[in-house]
Protein backbone atom coordinates (compact mmCIF):
# COMPACT_ATOMS: atom_id res chain seq x y z
CA UNK A 1 0.00 0.00 0.00
CA UNK A 2 3.07 2.45 0.18
CA UNK A 3 3.60 1.85 -3.15
CA UNK A 4 0.25 2.80 -4.13
CA UNK A 5 -0.10 5.74 -1.70
CA UNK A 6 3.28 7.05 -2.74
CA UNK A 7 1.97 6.78 -6.37
CA UNK A 8 -1.51 9.02 -5.51
CA UNK A 9 -2.19 12.31 -5.36
CA UNK A 10 0.47 13.66 -3.43
CA UNK A 11 1.66 16.76 -4.67
CA UNK A 12 5.57 16.58 -3.49
CA UNK A 13 6.00 13.01 -5.51
CA UNK A 14 4.82 14.71 -8.72
CA UNK A 15 8.36 15.35 -10.60
CA UNK A 16 10.33 12.30 -8.79
CA UNK A 17 7.34 10.07 -11.11
CA UNK A 18 7.67 12.08 -14.16
CA UNK A 19 11.62 10.98 -14.11
CA UNK A 20 10.16 8.00 -13.36
CA UNK A 21 7.88 7.62 -16.15
CA UNK A 22 10.72 9.25 -18.67
CA UNK A 23 13.42 6.10 -17.69
CA UNK A 24 10.56 3.58 -18.47
CA UNK A 25 9.53 5.54 -21.59
CA UNK A 26 13.08 5.59 -22.29
CA UNK A 27 14.18 2.19 -21.48
CA UNK A 28 10.98 0.85 -23.73
CA UNK A 29 12.29 2.61 -26.65
CA UNK A 30 15.52 1.02 -26.27
CA UNK A 31 13.69 -2.42 -26.43
CA UNK A 32 11.87 -1.62 -29.51
CA UNK A 33 15.02 -0.79 -30.98
CA UNK A 34 17.12 -4.17 -29.82
CA UNK A 35 13.97 -6.00 -30.38
CA UNK A 36 14.58 -5.63 -34.13
CA UNK A 37 18.61 -6.70 -34.00
CA UNK A 38 19.78 -9.07 -36.44
CA UNK A 39 21.42 -10.48 -33.63
CA UNK A 40 19.42 -13.01 -31.53
CA UNK A 41 21.24 -12.02 -28.13
CA UNK A 42 20.29 -8.78 -28.53
CA UNK A 43 16.92 -9.09 -29.66
CA UNK A 44 16.02 -11.36 -26.37
CA UNK A 45 17.61 -8.74 -24.53
CA UNK A 46 15.59 -6.30 -26.18
CA UNK A 47 12.65 -8.29 -25.20
CA UNK A 48 13.16 -8.03 -21.96
CA UNK A 49 14.16 -4.58 -21.41
CA UNK A 50 11.04 -3.78 -23.49
CA UNK A 51 8.57 -5.32 -21.39
CA UNK A 52 10.10 -5.07 -18.45
CA UNK A 53 9.74 -1.15 -18.58
CA UNK A 54 5.87 -1.91 -19.74
CA UNK A 55 5.16 -3.66 -16.99
CA UNK A 56 6.67 -0.81 -14.57
CA UNK A 57 4.48 1.63 -16.71
CA UNK A 58 1.37 -0.89 -16.52
CA UNK A 59 2.01 -1.13 -12.34
CA UNK A 60 2.32 2.53 -12.31
CA UNK A 61 -0.57 3.19 -14.12
CA UNK A 62 -2.59 0.87 -11.72
CA UNK A 63 -1.16 2.56 -8.42
CA UNK A 64 -1.89 6.19 -9.57
CA UNK A 65 -5.19 5.13 -10.79
CA UNK A 66 -5.70 2.93 -7.42
CA UNK A 67 -4.23 6.24 -5.56
CA UNK A 68 -6.68 8.65 -7.08
CA UNK A 69 -10.19 8.83 -7.31
CA UNK A 70 -9.72 11.91 -9.91
CA UNK A 71 -8.06 9.52 -12.39
CA UNK A 72 -11.03 7.03 -12.37
CA UNK A 73 -12.46 5.74 -16.08
CA UNK A 74 -15.11 7.84 -17.48
CA UNK A 75 -17.72 5.92 -18.83
CA UNK A 76 -16.89 7.03 -22.54
CA UNK A 77 -13.18 5.36 -22.31
CA UNK A 78 -13.75 2.27 -21.26
CA UNK A 79 -15.11 1.22 -25.10
CA UNK A 80 -10.86 0.49 -26.10
CA UNK A 81 -10.09 -2.26 -23.16
CA UNK A 82 -13.27 -3.69 -23.56
CA UNK A 83 -13.17 -4.07 -26.69
CA UNK A 84 -9.73 -5.80 -26.98
CA UNK A 85 -10.62 -8.00 -24.39
CA UNK A 86 -14.17 -9.26 -26.13
CA UNK A 87 -11.77 -9.50 -29.01
CA UNK A 88 -9.60 -11.54 -26.43
CA UNK A 89 -12.19 -13.65 -25.19
CA UNK A 90 -13.58 -14.49 -28.73
CA UNK A 91 -10.12 -15.57 -30.09
CA UNK A 92 -9.29 -17.77 -27.08
CA UNK A 93 -12.78 -19.64 -27.90
CA UNK A 94 -11.30 -19.59 -32.04
CA UNK A 95 -7.75 -21.01 -30.74
CA UNK A 96 -7.44 -24.56 -32.21
CA UNK A 97 -4.58 -25.46 -29.30
CA UNK A 98 -2.69 -23.97 -26.27
CA UNK A 99 0.19 -22.52 -28.46
CA UNK A 100 -3.05 -20.86 -30.70
CA UNK A 101 -3.81 -19.03 -27.47
CA UNK A 102 -1.05 -16.60 -27.47
CA UNK A 103 -2.90 -14.76 -30.37
CA UNK A 104 -5.73 -14.36 -27.83
CA UNK A 105 -3.35 -13.03 -25.02
CA UNK A 106 -2.11 -10.39 -27.24
CA UNK A 107 -5.73 -8.91 -27.36
CA UNK A 108 -6.11 -8.61 -24.06
CA UNK A 109 -2.86 -7.72 -23.47
CA UNK A 110 -3.49 -4.52 -25.83
CA UNK A 111 -6.47 -3.78 -23.84
CA UNK A 112 -4.81 -4.06 -20.15
CA UNK A 113 -1.88 -1.50 -20.76
CA UNK A 114 -3.75 1.19 -22.91
CA UNK A 115 -6.12 1.04 -19.95
CA UNK A 116 -2.62 1.06 -17.72
CA UNK A 117 -1.42 4.03 -19.00
CA UNK A 118 -4.62 5.77 -19.04
CA UNK A 119 -4.32 5.63 -15.19
CA UNK A 120 -0.82 7.34 -15.48
CA UNK A 121 -0.76 11.64 -14.51
CA UNK A 122 0.89 13.83 -17.71
CA UNK A 123 2.38 16.98 -17.88
CA UNK A 124 3.39 19.18 -20.39
CA UNK A 125 6.97 18.87 -18.68
CA UNK A 126 6.62 15.14 -19.44
CA UNK A 127 5.75 15.62 -22.54
CA UNK A 128 8.82 17.70 -23.35
CA UNK A 129 10.55 15.18 -21.17
CA UNK A 130 9.58 12.18 -23.59
CA UNK A 131 9.44 14.26 -26.65
CA UNK A 132 13.15 14.99 -26.68
CA UNK A 133 13.68 10.98 -25.26
CA UNK A 134 12.18 9.91 -28.74
CA UNK A 135 13.94 12.34 -30.97
CA UNK A 136 17.18 11.20 -29.55
CA UNK A 137 15.70 7.35 -30.18
CA UNK A 138 14.68 8.34 -33.78
CA UNK A 139 18.57 9.94 -33.49
CA UNK A 140 20.38 6.78 -32.75
CA UNK A 141 18.14 4.60 -34.59
CA UNK A 142 18.94 6.44 -37.90
CA UNK A 143 22.92 6.19 -36.64
CA UNK A 144 22.39 2.33 -36.52
CA UNK A 145 20.69 1.76 -40.14
CA UNK A 146 22.96 3.93 -41.92
CA UNK A 147 25.95 2.62 -39.96
CA UNK A 148 25.15 -0.21 -37.68
CA UNK A 149 26.50 -3.51 -38.76
CA UNK A 150 24.90 -5.07 -41.97
CA UNK A 151 25.27 -8.92 -41.67
CA UNK A 152 21.85 -10.33 -43.51
CA UNK A 153 19.67 -7.76 -42.47
CA UNK A 154 18.36 -4.90 -45.08
CA UNK A 155 18.65 -2.17 -42.71
CA UNK A 156 22.05 -1.77 -40.74
CA UNK A 157 21.55 -2.66 -37.38
CA UNK A 158 17.66 -4.29 -37.99
CA UNK A 159 16.85 -7.42 -39.85
CA UNK A 160 13.81 -5.80 -41.01
CA UNK A 161 13.45 -2.43 -42.86
CA UNK A 162 9.83 -2.69 -42.50
CA UNK A 163 10.01 -2.81 -38.90
CA UNK A 164 12.63 0.14 -38.63
CA UNK A 165 10.37 2.50 -40.88
CA UNK A 166 7.89 1.60 -38.62
CA UNK A 167 9.75 3.00 -35.62
CA UNK A 168 10.89 5.83 -37.02
CA UNK A 169 6.98 6.38 -37.39
CA UNK A 170 6.37 5.46 -33.68
CA UNK A 171 8.62 7.88 -32.15
CA UNK A 172 7.98 10.59 -34.15
CA UNK A 173 5.03 11.19 -31.93
CA UNK A 174 6.54 12.08 -29.22
CA UNK A 175 8.43 15.00 -30.90
CA UNK A 176 4.67 16.16 -32.31
CA UNK A 177 3.55 17.23 -28.49
CA UNK A 178 6.41 19.63 -28.58
CA UNK A 179 5.14 21.78 -31.52
CA UNK A 180 3.58 23.71 -28.86
CA UNK A 181 6.02 24.62 -26.73
CA UNK A 182 8.14 27.56 -25.89
CA UNK A 183 11.50 28.57 -27.43
CA UNK A 184 13.16 26.20 -27.93
CA UNK A 185 11.15 22.75 -27.93
CA UNK A 186 9.10 23.80 -31.51
CA UNK A 187 12.69 23.38 -33.02
CA UNK A 188 13.84 20.38 -31.60
CA UNK A 189 10.32 18.84 -32.28
CA UNK A 190 10.76 20.19 -36.28
CA UNK A 191 14.39 18.14 -36.25
CA UNK A 192 13.34 15.37 -34.57
CA UNK A 193 10.46 14.93 -36.82
CA UNK A 194 12.68 16.10 -39.99
CA UNK A 195 15.32 12.93 -38.76
CA UNK A 196 12.04 10.38 -38.39
CA UNK A 197 11.17 11.05 -42.62
CA UNK A 198 15.17 11.09 -43.55
CA UNK A 199 15.02 7.39 -41.38
CA UNK A 200 11.86 6.07 -42.87
CA UNK A 201 13.46 7.51 -46.64
CA UNK A 202 16.79 5.30 -45.65
CA UNK A 203 15.23 1.94 -44.60
CA UNK A 204 12.46 3.01 -48.14
CA UNK A 205 9.77 1.94 -45.97
CA UNK A 206 6.54 3.15 -48.19
CA UNK A 207 3.50 1.92 -45.88
CA UNK A 208 5.50 4.20 -42.97
CA UNK A 209 6.49 7.14 -44.84
CA UNK A 210 2.23 6.92 -45.99
CA UNK A 211 1.64 6.87 -42.05
CA UNK A 212 3.55 9.68 -41.02
CA UNK A 213 2.48 11.71 -44.31
CA UNK A 214 -1.13 10.93 -43.44
CA UNK A 215 -0.28 11.88 -39.47
CA UNK A 216 1.42 15.03 -40.05
CA UNK A 217 -0.60 16.15 -42.90
CA UNK A 218 -3.66 15.91 -40.75
CA UNK A 219 -1.73 17.43 -38.27
CA UNK A 220 -0.24 20.51 -40.54
CA UNK A 221 -4.11 20.93 -41.66
CA UNK A 222 -5.63 20.81 -38.43
CA UNK A 223 -3.53 22.44 -35.90
CA UNK A 224 -2.63 26.16 -35.86
CA UNK A 225 1.30 25.29 -36.99
CA UNK A 226 1.74 26.67 -40.15
CA UNK A 227 -0.24 29.86 -41.77
CA UNK A 228 -3.51 29.66 -44.18
CA UNK A 229 -1.04 30.00 -47.46
CA UNK A 230 1.37 27.46 -46.35
CA UNK A 231 -1.93 24.87 -45.21
CA UNK A 232 -3.09 25.77 -48.87
CA UNK A 233 -0.16 24.30 -50.56
CA UNK A 234 0.42 21.82 -48.42
CA UNK A 235 -3.56 20.62 -49.16
CA UNK A 236 -2.65 20.95 -52.93
CA UNK A 237 0.15 19.18 -52.96
CA UNK A 238 -1.37 16.36 -50.82
CA UNK A 239 -4.33 16.00 -53.22
CA UNK A 240 -1.73 15.76 -55.96
CA UNK A 241 -0.13 13.33 -54.54
CA UNK A 242 -3.27 11.47 -53.55
CA UNK A 243 -4.11 11.44 -57.59
CA UNK A 244 -0.74 10.08 -58.19
CA UNK A 245 -1.05 7.54 -55.63
CA UNK A 246 -4.47 6.48 -57.54
CA UNK A 247 -2.84 6.61 -61.00
CA UNK A 248 0.39 4.57 -59.97
CA UNK A 249 -2.61 1.71 -57.56
CA UNK A 250 -4.32 1.52 -60.68
CA UNK A 251 -1.20 1.29 -63.41
CA UNK A 252 1.05 -0.77 -61.45
CA UNK A 253 1.08 -3.38 -64.03
CA UNK A 254 2.90 -0.81 -66.27
CA UNK A 255 6.60 -0.94 -67.33
CA UNK A 256 7.05 2.42 -66.68
CA UNK A 257 5.33 2.26 -63.34
CA UNK A 258 7.42 -0.17 -62.30
CA UNK A 259 10.42 1.40 -63.57
CA UNK A 260 9.67 4.24 -61.01
CA UNK A 261 8.97 2.43 -57.90
CA UNK A 262 12.45 0.46 -58.38
CA UNK A 263 14.30 3.76 -59.16
CA UNK A 264 12.77 5.02 -55.98
CA UNK A 265 12.26 2.15 -53.40
CA UNK A 266 14.13 -0.80 -54.67
CA UNK A 267 11.12 -2.49 -55.01
CA UNK A 268 7.61 -3.56 -57.14
CA UNK A 269 4.71 -1.22 -56.39
CA UNK A 270 3.15 -4.11 -55.05
CA UNK A 271 5.94 -6.83 -53.99
CA UNK A 272 3.40 -9.61 -54.50
CA UNK A 273 1.40 -8.37 -52.18
CA UNK A 274 -1.42 -8.66 -54.68
CA UNK A 275 -1.00 -11.78 -55.83
CA UNK A 276 -0.65 -13.13 -51.58
CA UNK A 277 -4.21 -10.94 -50.88
CA UNK A 278 -6.12 -12.82 -53.94
CA UNK A 279 -5.22 -16.02 -52.90
CA UNK A 280 -5.91 -14.97 -48.74
CA UNK A 281 -9.27 -13.38 -49.50
CA UNK A 282 -9.90 -16.99 -51.52
CA UNK A 283 -9.37 -18.76 -48.26
CA UNK A 284 -11.36 -15.92 -46.26
CA UNK A 285 -14.90 -16.35 -48.44
CA UNK A 286 -14.81 -20.25 -47.46
CA UNK A 287 -15.28 -19.31 -43.55
CA UNK A 288 -16.41 -15.69 -43.59
CA UNK A 289 -17.76 -15.12 -40.49
CA UNK A 290 -15.84 -17.11 -37.85
CA UNK A 291 -12.14 -17.50 -39.61
CA UNK A 292 -9.27 -20.39 -39.80
CA UNK A 293 -8.50 -19.95 -36.48
CA UNK A 294 -6.42 -18.09 -33.91
CA UNK A 295 -3.18 -18.28 -34.78
CA UNK A 296 -2.87 -19.66 -38.33
CA UNK A 297 -0.84 -17.96 -40.94
CA UNK A 298 -0.55 -17.42 -44.29
CA UNK A 299 1.92 -20.25 -44.27
CA UNK A 300 -0.80 -22.74 -43.25
CA UNK A 301 -2.32 -21.99 -46.90
CA UNK A 302 0.73 -21.13 -49.12
CA UNK A 303 3.02 -23.37 -48.15
CA UNK A 304 5.56 -20.72 -47.70
CA UNK A 305 6.88 -18.72 -44.51
CA UNK A 306 5.71 -15.28 -46.00
CA UNK A 307 3.61 -12.74 -44.28
CA UNK A 308 0.27 -11.54 -44.95
CA UNK A 309 1.50 -7.79 -45.13
CA UNK A 310 -2.55 -6.72 -44.42
CA UNK A 311 -3.71 -6.57 -40.54
CA UNK A 312 -7.03 -6.83 -41.65
CA UNK A 313 -6.81 -9.54 -44.23
CA UNK A 314 -4.83 -11.13 -41.35
CA UNK A 315 -7.36 -10.48 -39.12
CA UNK A 316 -9.93 -12.12 -41.68
CA UNK A 317 -8.07 -15.31 -42.19
CA UNK A 318 -7.90 -15.97 -38.57
CA UNK A 319 -11.49 -14.99 -37.05
CA UNK A 320 -13.56 -13.57 -39.70
CA UNK A 321 -15.26 -10.89 -40.29
CA UNK A 322 -16.58 -10.93 -36.62
CA UNK A 323 -13.06 -10.52 -35.14
CA UNK A 324 -12.15 -7.36 -37.90
CA UNK A 325 -15.27 -6.02 -36.60
CA UNK A 326 -14.11 -6.17 -33.22
CA UNK A 327 -11.01 -5.08 -33.91
CA UNK A 328 -12.63 -2.01 -35.79
CA UNK A 329 -14.87 -1.13 -33.15
CA UNK A 330 -11.75 -1.21 -31.12
CA UNK A 331 -9.84 1.86 -33.35
CA UNK A 332 -12.64 3.59 -34.34
CA UNK A 333 -14.11 3.68 -30.30
CA UNK A 334 -10.28 4.99 -29.78
CA UNK A 335 -10.62 7.69 -31.79
CA UNK A 336 -13.92 8.82 -30.93
CA UNK A 337 -12.77 9.02 -27.16
CA UNK A 338 -9.52 10.75 -28.53
CA UNK A 339 -11.23 13.11 -29.49
CA UNK A 340 -13.25 13.95 -26.80
CA UNK A 341 -10.56 13.97 -24.60
CA UNK A 342 -9.33 17.36 -22.67
CA UNK A 343 -5.56 15.93 -22.88
CA UNK A 344 -3.53 18.24 -25.37
CA UNK A 345 -2.17 15.78 -26.58
CA UNK A 346 -5.19 12.92 -27.31
CA UNK A 347 -5.28 15.48 -30.76
CA UNK A 348 -1.84 13.59 -31.71
CA UNK A 349 -2.14 10.41 -30.90
CA UNK A 350 -5.66 10.61 -32.70
CA UNK A 351 -3.48 11.45 -35.87
CA UNK A 352 -0.61 8.76 -35.33
CA UNK A 353 -3.40 6.11 -34.61
CA UNK A 354 -5.28 7.00 -38.33
CA UNK A 355 -1.86 6.90 -39.73
CA UNK A 356 -1.36 3.50 -37.70
CA UNK A 357 -4.35 2.00 -39.19
CA UNK A 358 -3.42 3.17 -42.89
CA UNK A 359 -0.10 1.39 -42.06
CA UNK A 360 -1.84 -2.06 -40.94
CA UNK A 361 -3.42 -1.97 -44.55
CA UNK A 362 0.29 -3.15 -46.03
CA UNK A 363 1.52 -4.84 -42.41
CA UNK A 364 0.71 -6.77 -39.48
CA UNK A 365 1.98 -4.73 -36.71
CA UNK A 366 -1.05 -2.56 -34.59
CA UNK A 367 -2.81 -5.70 -33.99
CA UNK A 368 -0.77 -8.93 -34.26
CA UNK A 369 3.19 -10.39 -35.32
CA UNK A 370 4.96 -7.26 -33.47
CA UNK A 371 4.75 -6.61 -30.10
CA UNK A 372 7.37 -3.92 -30.01
CA UNK A 373 5.16 -2.34 -32.34
CA UNK A 374 1.82 -2.71 -31.41
CA UNK A 375 1.74 -2.38 -27.24
CA UNK A 376 3.70 1.39 -27.52
CA UNK A 377 1.14 2.54 -30.34
CA UNK A 378 -1.78 1.55 -27.97
CA UNK A 379 -0.10 2.85 -24.51
CA UNK A 380 0.52 5.87 -26.69
CA UNK A 381 -3.54 5.92 -27.34
CA UNK A 382 -3.96 5.40 -23.26
CA UNK A 383 -1.31 7.95 -22.33
CA UNK A 384 -2.72 10.39 -24.23
CA UNK A 385 -6.33 9.90 -22.57
CA UNK A 386 -4.68 10.51 -19.11
CA UNK A 387 -5.03 13.13 -16.63
CA UNK A 388 -2.97 15.99 -18.05
CA UNK A 389 -1.06 19.06 -15.55
CA UNK A 390 -1.13 22.43 -17.62
CA UNK A 391 1.60 23.42 -15.14
CA UNK A 392 3.81 21.55 -12.52
CA UNK A 393 2.59 21.65 -9.02
CA UNK A 394 4.05 24.19 -6.47
CA UNK A 395 6.88 23.65 -4.66
CA UNK A 396 6.43 22.33 -1.10
CA UNK A 397 8.86 22.79 1.55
Amino acid sequence: MSFIAAAGPVESTHSDMDRIKAFLFGAMFLGCMASGAQSAAASGLGRVMLFGAMGGLALLGFAQWVGDPELRFRKWEAGIPAAFITLGFYASLRAPSFEAMKGALTFVGIGVFCACLRGLRTSHALSVSLGKIGGAAILLSLLLCLFGPRGDGETGWYKNGNYAGALFFLFSYFPFCMLKGDAREPKIAKWAISLAVIGILATRTRSALLALMVAGFVAAIREPILSRRTKSILLTLGLLFAVLGAYLVTHKDDPQVALISLALSGKRLDTGRGELWAILIGFIKMRPWFGWGTGMQPEDFCGSDLSSHNGYIQLGLQLGLVGVMLAMSACFSALWTLARSPNPNAKYAFYFLLGAMIHEYFEVMLFQNSAPFFLPMWGIVGLSLAKFRESPPPATT
